[in-house]
């Protein structure tokens, strides 16, 4: 503790001190101030967002533009401007930032292709991107919550798997037949598509109680995906044409076997095994990561399966679906 103590005596036996705290005076003095360097610096801080959104076909979503003043006060005034890829419209696309903040719709076209779109929102010298995906509601990409897939290349901080960081390659997973948008087959025929997101973009959902409808009623469903933390053990619920539900299996082996000292349980094929994962911070972990498909389900005679909600369970994870 910094101090000065003051003494007194008084008389040969006795003595008084007192403890008297000294401010420190650093800076006191302006030419003892550090130098400051305020070329090009602006007087107010700008924020952008959502800078991830979903909208339907035909749907709209708002983005909001917040400039706040350093010095306090009333929001500055600035200007922002907004580029949109074709199928995806922006209004207003460009104006002033009044008041503090601005809000911006974006709407995507009734004919525009489900999918992945940048946007990209400019205040003065600040750009800030803004992606959009259009997918319908029901559809298994509107149930996408994650993003479980990183590139090579960088610190793999776009994908984060197992809530740890941790995610597959994607060039593992290519060089292992899923490649981004290829069609493969499991069980006794069933036809899936891998997911063609671009990196860092969501390719899978989470058990949350999502309901996905199909393209088209099919009478054989099955799941591909993987389980984290551990295997995974739950049931899905499937509607049919008429109404009727039932419950299907949808367990998965954990996406490594535990680290490599486990077995793959509850029927599952392997669809796909890559001798690493990545990690984060540019690194990767030798050991085997594997992409698994449920065993088939099979549609009672005369019905036929129109839609899948999945389970109340986090740590499995459905990156497509098989069927026919």
């Amino acid at each position: 503790m910094n101090g000065l103590a003051v003494l007194r005596f008084r008389g040969r036996r006795h003595l008084d001190h007192t403890l008297r705290h000294a401010r420190p005076r650093v800076g006191a003095d302006a030419a003892a101030a550090p130098p400051s360097f305020r070329e090009g610096e602006q007087p107010y801080q700008v924020g952008i967002g959502p800078t991830a959104v979903t909208l339907a076909p035909g749907g709209s979503a708002k983005v909001a533009v917040r400039a706040l003043a350093l010095s306090g006060g009333t929001g500055p005034e600035v200007r922002f401007r907004v580029d949109t890829p074709e199928g995806i419209e922006a209004s207003p696309a460009e104006g002033r930032v009044v008041d503090g903040a601005r809000e911006i719709t974006l709407s995507a076209g009734e004919d525009t292709p489900q999918g992945f779109y940048d946007v990209e929102v400019a205040v003065d010298s600040y750009a800030q991107p803004v992606f959009l995906t259009v997918a319908a509601p029901g559809s298994l990409l509107a149930a996408y919550d994650g993003t479980g897939i990183s590139d090579d290349s960088g610190d793999h901080d776009e994908g984060d798997f197992d809530g740890g960081g941790w995610s597959y390659s994607r060039q593992a997973l290519a060089a292992a037949g899923l490649s981004p948008g290829g069609r493969g087959r499991v069980g006794d025929g069933l036809g899936f598509t891998w997911p063609g997101s671009p990196n860092g973009r969501p390719d899978n959902a989470s058990g949350n109680g999502q309901t996905v409808q199909l393209a088209q009623p099919v009478s054989q469903l099955a799941f591909v995906g993987s389980a984290v933390n551990g295997d995974q053990r739950a049931r899905a619920t499937v509607t049919y044409t008429d109404g009727s539900t039932d419950t299907v299996d949808l367990s998965f082996t954990d996406w490594t076997l535990g680290g490599g000292g486990g077995s793959v349980r509850y029927g599952n094929e392997v669809v796909a095994r890559t001798p690493y994962r990545n990690v984060p911070g540019a690194g990767r972990e030798a050991v085997a990561t594997y992409v698994f498909a449920t065993e088939p389900f099979r549609a009672p005679a005369g019905k036929a399966v129109a839609g899948v909600r999945l389970p109340r369970e986090p740590d499995l994870h459905v990156f497509t679906l098989a069927t026919r």
